[in-house]
């Protein structure tokens, strides 16, 4: 079946979280059910549930993708606009990614309201990577696994454009998507390090767990005692130190990925720092 312009044209002044067009919308709810829908029967239901039952938009492309079996997850997915890495910007809110999990970094983040949990998930699409920090419960992600992550807003920290998602639960399995592994993607970004560049630059760095240690210090800005984590790591003959704010669960051996560290130095000698959006990945 066929429609006309005049049927889609009723639905491009739609608005709720977004500006919404028709085609879209139609491509949208094909996408999450995932089998052949005719476009008119598409519209021929939207139009009953807001002409017959003066539904919102968003309402009635909830219940339209009910009718076609689709679950209570699928229901959500449609009411928030779905991007690629590439197009988000600073302002986005309420949108959507599909990307693969690359790292999953856990972070204790104390305040003067107390302590938080945060997840620092670094991933990535077919057209780019961005860290979501997730606050709160546990999302149970798998690296190397693909997500859609729903209901999330940008943030530009210190340059770097970040997304957040205070909700766990909003998180459901995809599809694979057709991009290198996590893996493959990090050692084919990392610099060896006779080669890493001068103070302040960001460089990957794989290799071999030399020794691991952690010492007390106190900081001179809080007044407070905390533990840094010192350590060494050797790629063939050239070996750098690193240091870690937060406990890098290594141990000596290990093969390993310190990925997007901050290059350091003191006295003409080179060191590895890791500061936020930094992760470790073992080979």
């Amino acid at each position: 079946m066929t429609t006309d312009t005049g049927s889609h044209s009723q639905y491009t002044k739609v608005k709720n979280y977004r500006e919404i067009d028709s085609e879209e919308l139609l491509s949208s709810i094909k996408s999450i059910l995932k089998q052949p829908v005719d476009d008119g029967a598409l519209l021929n239901s939207l139009n009953r549930y807001t002409r017959r039952y003066l539904m919102n938009l968003n309402a009635a492309s909830r219940a339209v993708i009910k009718d076609y079996g689709g679950s209570d997850y699928d229901c959500i997915r449609v009411e928030y606009e779905s991007k690629k890495i590439a197009d988000v910007t600073p302002s986005d809110k309420n949108i959507s990614v599909v990307a693969r999990v690359l790292t999953i970094t856990r972070k204790i983040i104390t305040s003067g309201d107390g302590s938080s949990m945060l997840f620092e998930v670094s991933a990535y699409d077919d057209t780019g990577e961005i860290t979501i920090n997730i606050w709160g419960n546990d999302p149970h992600l798998t690296e190397g696994n693909t997500y859609r992550f729903v209901d999330c807003w940008s943030k530009t920290y210190n340059g770097i454009l970040y997304l957040n998602l205070n909700n766990s639960n909003l998180i459901q399995t995809e599809d694979d998507i057709d991009v290198p592994s996590h893996k493959e993607r990090i050692v084919n970004e990392s610099v060896k390090i006779g080669d890493i560049g001068g103070k302040g630059s960001i460089v990957t760095v794989c290799g071999t767990i030399v020794c691991i240690t952690a010492k007390q210090f106190n900081n001179a800005i809080t007044k407070k005692s905390g533990t840094r984590y010192c350590g060494k790591i050797r790629d063939g003959l050239s070996m750098i130190d690193f240091v870690s704010f937060n406990d890098p669960l290594l141990h000596e051996g290990e093969k390993v990925c310190l990925r997007k560290v901050v290059v350091d130095e003191f006295n003409g000698k080179r060191s590895l720092k890791m500061i936020a959006g930094s992760s470790i990945v073992r080979l």
